[in-house]
């Protein structure tokens, strides 16, 4: 075993390659330098790619550049075994580099032929360029499209605050979403105490089971109309007290207001799932 091996560095019976150029020093030395910086650039290049591979962890293909890299790193051995063999005839050494070579070089070039139509398919400079300047035109047109529901949604609370009638927006499921400070006067409460909490906490208890079945109705046929005609309406106070309302319902659209109201006359609105009540005392 250890003679096969030490068989690559034999010289015995060979002559080296200087001795094929007559010793001439000027030819020796343009050999010489020239594979001397033949096997240094290619010894610098997978170095360069190796730092690119690890530098893109998101780099398509990155296996790709290693193998490359370690193609080119054999062909610079190879200048310089050519060196040493001015000197030293170890070509069996200089035969399996070259061999070794081969391998890696006929294996890239055999990987890289399928990889081409992928990475065609990949996006160029260009396109990356384009999708990027659409991506920035649809951010700038959502954004102003945000500023505008967002100045839709003020000038609406405005309104709301300085309606004369007591409105609460209520949802399709019956939850108040908002109210106004007419329905904080005429109820006596804070908003806080009614966000969030069922519309039916508004109506005596004895009509309260009706009401969620009003309430489904109306939103399964929503239109602006007053509620309970010719009937007596009473709405309930935080403190347990009751007082006499007419009350008017209408819909919201949903694509200009997610939440629907009531109003009393003092009243309240609603999205399409939604109603709005308008409460008089």
């Amino acid at each position: 075993m250890f003679e096969s091996i030490s068989s690559f560095f034999a010289s015995a019976g060979f002559e080296p390659h200087g001795h094929c150029f007559l010793w001439e020093k000027s030819l020796l030395w343009l050999y010489v330098s020239s594979d001397s910086l033949i096997a240094l650039s290619y010894y610098s290049i997978p170095l360069a790619l190796v730092v690119f591979v690890i530098k893109r962890r998101d780099l398509a293909f990155h296996w790709m550049f290693l193998m490359f890299g370690g193609f080119i790193l054999a062909c610079g051995t190879t200048h310089l075994l050519g060196i040493w063999t001015l000197w030293r005839p170890v070509y069996w050494l200089g035969g399996s580099i070259k061999a070794i070579t081969a391998g890696l070089s006929l294996a890239t070039a055999v990987t890289l032929w399928p990889l081409i139509p992928k990475a065609l398919s990949l996006p160029s400079p260009t396109q990356l360029k384009d999708i990027n300047n659409d991506l920035k035109i649809q951010i700038a047109e959502r954004d102003e499209a945000v500023q505008k529901l967002r100045r839709s949604e003020v000038k609406f609370k405005a309104l709301l605050e300085s309606a004369p009638d007591a409105m609460v927006i209520v949802k399709g499921t019956g939850e108040i979403t908002l109210v106004n400070a007419q329905m904080e006067k005429l109820f006596r409460c804070k908003r806080e105490e009614l966000i969030g909490q069922s519309v039916e906490i508004l109506i005596p208890e004895r009509y309260r089971e009706r009401h969620v079945d009003h309430r489904a109705a109306f939103s399964k046929n929503m239109r602006l109309r007053p509620m309970g005609t010719g009937m007596e309406l009473y709405a309930l106070r935080k403190d347990g007290s009751e007082f006499p309302v007419e009350i008017s319902l209408s819909p919201i659209d949903h694509r200009t207001q997610t939440d629907r109201g009531s109003i009393a006359r003092k009243r309240t609105t609603g999205d399409l799932r939604n109603h709005s009540r308008r409460i008089r005392s």
